[in-house]
């Protein structure tokens, strides 16, 4: 999604929780420049640690954002899952 050839910006990425009741639970963030990301072949590798041990039965969606610095709409992935 980063346009070719644009200036250095950062990216800001926040991985999140949110449960059925609610309850939004911070997981990881990580900040990036652009530059980092070009080096890496366009890779922005983000791998943040479930908290699964912790979490009450129940249904809950994991959540990754990604935001430019540099401007434009945050891009975001969802994924549901129920804890038993």
């Amino acid at each position: 999604y980063e346009a070719a050839g644009g200036k250095p910006h950062d990216i800001v990425v926040n991985a999140l929780l949110r449960s059925e009741a609610g309850e939004v639970i911070p997981v990881a963030a990580a900040t990036r420049s652009s530059d980092d990301v070009k080096k890496a072949g366009g890779v922005l590798r983000v791998e943040p640690r479930l908290p699964l041990a912790d979490l009450q039965p129940g249904r809950y969606v994991f959540s990754l954002e990604a935001k430019s610095s540099a401007g434009g709409d945050t891009v975001t992935r969802s994924i549901p899952f129920q804890m038993r």
